[in-house]
């Protein structure tokens, strides 16, 4: 749900989440900081006169001890006795001098000022001493002297409970930022980290990918402006290399099919000119074979014509209102009597429903006539002599469907799918034949280009087939 917010209202709420957390997490510490002190302490919290509670029993152990308490040897026992954890004390003898003990202090100057602190006390602020008298046989042998505060044993750790109130906030604050901020970087890191492996990979060549993150943030939109991106690139890079490839190709099959004419006609030049050869019985056939090549160069470069012209993004067809009945049997008759002249028996029929044939039909004549030239030209020079080509047109309202059969060789099934492909040129054996992969280009996209289709199959036993249609355009 958060990665659908923005960026901003993401930093909002991730802010504001750190703040309400840290607040009620301050206030459960200190509840339960209280309770831990008022109920849990309870019973180790000392009042302020717990150690001044314990002075008569030592007072009373120093009365029974007497003497004994002056001896070194005794201060383990009387160490039993005074509570070492909150009461210093100091034995001194009559002259002042300490004999042992935990206070350092020189208590009493002089014997003289022994005498005015036994069975007293001297206090500063909260800090009490008092000086309990060590008799012998009701004469005073000594003074133990005992210091304690008047203070609860709360009062030592208050600085460290102000302390650990004071903090309690700013832990919570560290801690909860420390960790929403390591959440927000690692929902930030990820796309991040997608868009820098993206970016290599479009460096290397490689747009077969795709980033997803569904959100509609600032980070969505990127990775959707990214990914379209990539797509355009993808596209136009395909484009080019498409073109590319089809550039090679051009160059490779141009320099192919330019090469065999023109060393056919560079060979009998050669010959033409040697003096030492007599070639004047052959001159008339070496100058047909000449014509012919030359004829075979000019055909490459006209149809290279017509390939640049059918690939120009401006082209338009030339378009006509033509009554079909009318004008197809002039085409064809045309071709019939090419194929008469090569032996070859040539048939048509012009089917239409009824009302329909005489209707007007939007297209471009000389366009039509080209595809038809193509086609039928490739059936004649494919069909032997006494062979067959046959050529049925089906005539409705808006569209023309064609179909031209022959008794040819056919094609190869392998070569089917790519008839129609810029330089393909199919079985090896018939690349003189074949037009250098360029006819049935032209006149795929000729018939596309009337908003028709085009295929190709073989006849049952022989022959080749090849059927398109095309629509009349509106103007």
């Amino acid at each position: 749900m958060i990665k659908r917010l923005s960026l901003k209202n993401q930093f909002i709420l991730t802010f504001a989440s750190v703040i309400f957390l840290s607040l009620i997490s301050t206030i459960c510490s200190l509840v339960l900081l209280y309770y831990f002190l008022s109920v849990y302490n309870e019973k180790s919290v000392q009042p302020a006169n717990y150690y001044e509670k314990k002075v008569p029993s030592i007072e009373k152990f120093v009365e029974l001890k007497g003497e004994k308490i002056l001896e070194v040897s005794f201060q383990k026992n009387l160490e039993k006795v005074i509570p070492m954890e909150g009461i210093t004390y100091q034995v001194i003898n009559l002259r002042g001098n300490k004999i042992y003990g935990t206070l350092d202090d020189q208590l009493i100057e002089n014997n003289k000022s022994i005498y005015e602190k036994v069975n007293r006390s001297d206090q500063k602020g909260k800090v009490i001493t008092k000086y309990l008298p060590i008799l012998d046989k009701n004469r005073m042998e000594g003074v133990l002297a005992v210091r304690y505060v008047l203070a609860s044993s709360i009062d030592y750790y208050i600085k460290y409970i102000f302390l650990i109130i004071l903090l309690i906030p700013f832990l919570f604050l560290t801690l909860y930022s420390y960790v929403f901020a390591r959440r927000f970087g690692k929902e930030l890191n990820k796309p991040i980290k997608e868009l820098s492996a993206a970016s290599q990979k479009i460096k290397n060549q490689d747009l077969d990918f795709e980033i997803k993150y569904e959100s509609e943030n600032e980070i969505g939109v990127l990775i959707d402006s990214f990914n379209s991106m990539k797509e355009e690139l993808k596209t136009s890079l395909y484009l080019q290399w498409k073109l590319e490839q089809e550039r090679r190709d051009m160059v490779a099959s141009i320099a192919h099919d330019l090469r065999t004419p023109l060393t056919i006609i560079l060979s009998h030049v050669e010959v033409l000119m040697d003096p030492s050869l007599n070639g004047q019985k052959r001159l008339p056939q070496y100058l047909q074979t000449i014509k012919n090549n030359t004829q075979r160069v000019l055909h490459l470069t006209e149809e290279m014509k017509r390939v640049s012209e059918v690939d120009n993004p401006d082209f338009t067809l030339d378009i006509e209102g033509v009554i079909p009945i009318e004008m197809l049997p002039e085409m064809l008759e045309e071709f019939k009597k090419w194929a008469e002249d090569e032996e070859i028996k040539f048939t048509y029929s012009l089917n239409r429903k009824p009302g329909e044939g005489n209707s007007e039909f939007a297209l471009d004549p000389k366009r039509l006539h080209q595809i038809l030239t193509n086609l039928i030209s490739n059936s004649i020079r494919f069909t032997p002599v006494n062979g067959s080509i046959d050529v049925q047109v089906q005539i409705e309202k808006d569209m023309m469907s064609f179909s031209i059969s022959d008794t040819g060789k056919g094609f190869d099934t392998k070569d089917l799918p790519f008839l129609f492909s810029k330089f393909y040129q199919g079985d090896p054996s018939r690349n003189d034949q074949l037009h250098h992969g360029l006819g049935l280009y032209i006149v795929k996209e000729l018939v596309i280009k009337h908003g028709g289709e085009i295929h190709a199959r073989n006849n049952e036993p022989q022959g080749a087939c090849i059927e398109f249609t095309i629509s009349s355009i509106n103007k």
